[in-house]
């Protein structure tokens, strides 16, 4: 399944390998236009009533959550907050504690 395109966004093609001035190979690539930023959305946080289930993790579309010390955690600087992947956080609807929120 493609990535969903954001508002502002829209697809591009990316020569990916050139031979004897043939572009043999398309990328699809997804970049922002207009004055908007390609910045991170909110990031998610764990709570501490996380119950290790990992349910969680293969939801992340850009591995951003991994096993903590006590609790699995998510990396901020890498959370996309789903953005041109899912509708909503993927990580929340399918935790069965309810322990994942936004930070602020």
């Amino acid at each position: 399944m493609k990535p969903r395109l954001l508002p502002g966004e829209e697809r591009h093609f990316v020569p990916v390998r050139v031979l004897a001035g043939l572009v043999l190979v398309e990328e699809e690539e997804r970049v922002k236009t207009g004055d908007e930023e390609r910045g991170h959305a909110m990031a998610y946080k764990i709570l501490d009533t996380c119950g290790c289930c990992g349910v969680c993790v293969p939801e992340c579309p850009v591995q951003a959550i991994s096993a903590g010390d006590e609790i699995y955690v998510i990396n901020e600087a890498v959370c996309v907050d789903c953005r041109g992947y899912y509708d909503e956080a993927a990580c929340v609807a399918v935790c069965p504690m309810d322990c994942i929120v936004k930070t602020t």
